[in-house]
């Protein structure tokens, strides 16, 4: 095999394909769900004192924060849905191979094989 030739023996076949996104669009579907939700969804009730003041400040950090990273994987989960539609799913971004389908069942929007990972965590 030459460098412009692409391994595509480990490829999600089309039946894996359409588990995959029905994976995908059900975990983008929980996470606009919980998008929709706003914060704890409680008022105080009373007129809150430092501590009170001081939860709810750490509280809504705390919301922002899972906000931020549930906005990532959204989109990490729509570029995943995108090179479904594309027939790009299942090959790594960096170096053309196929990610190995056990990857993509516990990490179904991973866009790079195990090997181009870690090198990349390595850096």
């Amino acid at each position: 095999m030459n460098a412009e030739q692409v391994d595509t023996r480990q490829f999600p076949s089309q039946s894996q394909d359409a588990q995959f996104r029905q994976v995908l669009e059900k975990e983008r579907r929980r996470l606009l769900q919980r998008s929709g939700e706003d914060g704890d969804g409680r008022a105080l009730g009373r007129n809150p004192d430092r501590t009170d003041l001081a939860q709810a400040y750490a509280s809504r950090e705390r919301d922002l924060t899972l906000s931020t990273l549930e906005q990532e994987q959204l989109e990490q989960i729509e570029a995943a849905l995108q090179r479904l539609d594309d027939g790009t799913y299942g090959r790594c971004a960096r170096c053309g191979q196929s990610i190995n389908p056990e990857r993509l069942e516990v990490l179904p929007y991973a866009t790079l094989c195990i090997t181009c990972q870690r090198q990349q965590e390595q850096v």
